[in-house]
């Protein structure tokens, strides 16, 4: 029988009300594993310290990975979280790891880049789902939320908007 698995990746900077529906949402990532009877792993990045003489926090990552992981874990309701420093550098221990198919979820906006340079790279060995409906900037739902607007909305101190847009 073959070992599988189901990820996703993301910088989930801030983590948004999309993010949320593509882990723990109704076919999200959890959802898929459990229907697959997969286990599952939600991969963030762990770029944190700028590589400087004395290390500080990058502009883009303020959280340390431990706050991220704390806030993370909360909010898609799993403590599966792992860091890695690209969804590549997952799949390739998962494959060392002996998975014969890596099932990674990813949002409509990663389809035409990521997924074809997965394929390539991977072949059958990682299957490409994809989660939601296109994302269209200014539309109401997780279809119209984008996590620079949600930056923007916090250097701009627009609680509202940031609320509206990042908060079950």
């Amino acid at each position: 029988m073959p070992k599988e698995i189901a990820i996703t990746f993301g910088k989930f900077n801030p983590p948004s009300l999309a993010h949320h529906a593509l882990v723990a949402g109704e076919g999200g990532l959890i959802d898929y594993a459990n229907k697959l009877g997969l286990d599952h792993i939600v991969y963030t990045s762990n770029r944190y310290l700028k590589k400087l003489k004395k290390p500080k926090p990058h502009k883009e990552t303020p959280l340390s990975p431990e706050q991220k992981k704390k806030h993370l874990s909360r909010f898609f309701g799993t403590s599966n979280i792992q860091f890695r420093e690209s969804p590549h550098q997952a799949i390739e221990e998962l494959l060392e790891q002996g998975y014969d198919k890596i099932h990674i979820m990813v949002g409509s906006d990663r389809m035409e880049t990521l997924a074809p340079n997965l394929r390539e790279l991977y072949g059958d060995r990682v299957h490409v789902v994809k989660y939601g409906d296109e994302r269209k900037a200014g539309a109401e739902g997780i279809a119209g939320v984008s996590s620079t607007e949600l930056r923007n909305f916090a250097a701009n101190n627009d609680y509202e908007g940031l609320d509206r847009k990042s908060t079950r």
